[in-house]
């Protein structure tokens, strides 16, 4: 009887053990996406011209740098030539277009101060691929960025 009540205190703790790390198994994947990363391919911009007009959107140019979304912080950061950080002030939800596009609204505040919104696209390509695209918005200028997502 001692060796059988043995091996099932045994076999519980075992079995204690095994749900524990699956917990912290699970736990560190759900953390690990809160942390999206994406790769650019390419950047468009425009600015306002004096008469505060919006000019046309530039050529896009190779643009390799790394982007990356974190919700545990509200923050996105663009590392860039000189890094860019936009504190999330206001998530303004998703929406979808007729297109069956995804578009994130995210209300930002950049290290100087400055207020711009941060839309991400989720847009298909013909062939139904995935391709993503960051728009920031400051009032005066815009930029775009082609992206795709890092797993």
């Amino acid at each position: 009887m001692g060796k059988l009540l043995n091996k099932l205190t045994l076999n519980k703790s075992c079995l204690i053990k095994i749900l524990i790390m699956g917990l912290i198994t699970l736990t560190s994947q759900l953390q690990a996406q809160d942390i999206i990363k994406f790769k650019t391919t390419e950047i468009a911009y425009k600015y306002t011209d004096s008469n505060d007009r919006w000019e046309e959107w530039s050529e896009w140019k190779d643009a390799k740098v790394l982007i990356i979304l974190d919700t545990n912080k509200e923050r996105i950061k663009i590392y860039s030539k000189e890094t860019q950080i936009y504190d999330i002030a206001e998530d303004e939800g998703k929406k979808t277009n007729e297109n069956g596009e995804d578009i994130y609204s995210l209300f930002c505040v950049n290290e100087d101060g400055s207020q711009c919104r941060l839309k991400l696209w989720k847009r298909y390509y013909k062939s139904g691929n995935i391709y993503y695209q960051l728009y920031i918005n400051f009032s005066d200028a815009k930029y775009v960025y082609n992206m795709d997502i890092l797993k």
